[in-house]
């Protein structure tokens, strides 16, 4: 038996564009409306990854590192910040950080992803699932010390990645 690896992204654009559109609408997700806003201005698009929190450092780290990727990306690139559906800290991101744009914290963000991989220049954030259906040069930075402190399977996809900034 001969077993054939596709992503899920990959396997959503090979569909009939009929089948996709119900694919979304079954999904609740808006495909115009999110393709549109990363269209909005010619620079290039980064998404960043947020997490839950069960403490106010958390919140405030998480706070801290969006604003070391705005300020380290942030003339050359569109930034938009996925909370973690759990997120309320996030919420005054837009005001916080201007030129931000704060993504929906109940949106199926696998989905979003998968819609919108050939919109996403770099993504990153915190350790996620996510990860693991996005194409690895994709992702450009993470918040971990280094691929080792994560978790078992991010720890082995990441522990030759050269592109990736470790962020701590």
């Amino acid at each position: 038996m001969e077993i054939e690896s596709i992503q899920p992204y990959e396997m959503l654009s090979a569909l009939p564009e009929s089948a996709r559109k119900r694919f979304y609408d079954m999904a609740g997700f808006d495909y115009d409306e999110f393709a549109a806003l990363f269209d909005a201005s010619p620079k290039k698009n980064l998404v960043i990854i947020g997490t839950s929190h069960g403490s106010e450092e958390s919140a405030r780290q998480q706070r801290d590192y969006v604003a070391r990727i705005v300020e380290q990306y942030g003339e050359g690139y569109d930034i938009f910040f996925k909370p973690h559906p759990a997120d309320t800290s996030s919420a005054g991101y837009e005001i916080e950080f201007p030129g931000l744009t704060l993504l929906p914290g109940q949106m199926p963000f696998e989905i979003f992803v998968w819609a919108l991989i050939d919109r996403v220049d770099m993504i990153g954030g915190y350790p996620s699932t996510v990860f693991l259906t996005v194409p690895l040069d994709k992702v450009r930075f993470i918040f971990a010390a280094n691929a080792e402190s994560m978790a078992r399977p991010l720890n082995i996809l990441f522990r030759d990645a050269t592109d990736v900034e470790w962020m701590q």
